[in-house]
């Protein structure tokens, strides 16, 4: 080989070299920007724990009622569970329907597809979820937050259900006031429990943005 050669070769080399440059540091770019978005999208996510963030308890005639912050609403064991939903029963719309239909399994999901609500409620079998039932209560159906409480539980009371955990109606995805909901769903309670006969013993309500905590104090229900 001889000088010219090895000196041409040598600026191919730089010339490979440089033109790496920008495509390694496009990748690096393109890592950082994957890894920020992600960041944001954990950050929007509520956070939800197997055990719960705070706990509130109180009886109401012959019905313990409690409730908890932060829970993953699907370690919870009852007789039934209430998904706030629409008229659809659309699983891939808020963070409950979502994690609902990714727990219950294939069986679950099917059996909301077929699934049409009457006067704004629905039962389903659970599939793989922690419970016997799942009321789906559509929160855009007419009717006051107290009337819909009054659904759910009346609903649980014709299945014979002794317990149930239902989340705070609408303050996901439906951007629904927590002070108004809250109010609505307790004053439902209070009047649920006034009645005869009743088989709802056990009541969880599950507020899953610590945040919203303060709306769901029990003090306004003794």
């Amino acid at each position: 080989m001889n000088i010219y050669d090895a000196g041409r070769k040598k600026n191919k080399r730089k010339q490979a070299a440089k033109g790496s440059a920008p495509e390694e540091k496009g990748r690096k770019d393109n890592d950082f920007t994957t890894k920020k978005k992600t960041a944001i999208l954990h950050l929007k996510m509520p956070a939800i724990f197997s055990q719960p963030l705070e706990k509130q308890e109180l009886q109401i005639n012959a019905i313990d009622v409690e409730v908890v912050v932060g829970v993953d609403m699907t370690k919870l064991k009852a007789d039934a569970y209430c998904n706030s939903t629409d008229s659809d029963l659309d699983l891939m719309t808020g963070a409950l329907a979502k994690r609902l239909r990714i727990v219950g399994g294939v069986e679950f999901e099917k059996a909301c597809r077929a699934a049409r609500t009457t006067d704004g409620v629905a039962v389903t079998v659970p599939g793989k979820l922690n419970c016997k039932h799942v009321i789906h209560l559509d929160i855009h159906h007419r009717g006051s937050w107290k009337d819909k409480m009054l659904k759910v539980l009346n609903k649980a009371d014709s299945l014979g259900i002794t317990s149930i955990v239902i989340p705070a109606f609408g303050t996901g995805a439906g951007r629904c006031d927590p002070d108004v909901v809250s109010e609505g769903m307790f004053e439902g309670v209070a009047q649920y429990a006034q009645g005869d006969k009743l088989t709802v013993k056990k009541l969880t309500i599950v507020v899953y943005e610590k945040s919203m905590a303060g709306s769901f104090q029990m003090g306004r229900l003794a």
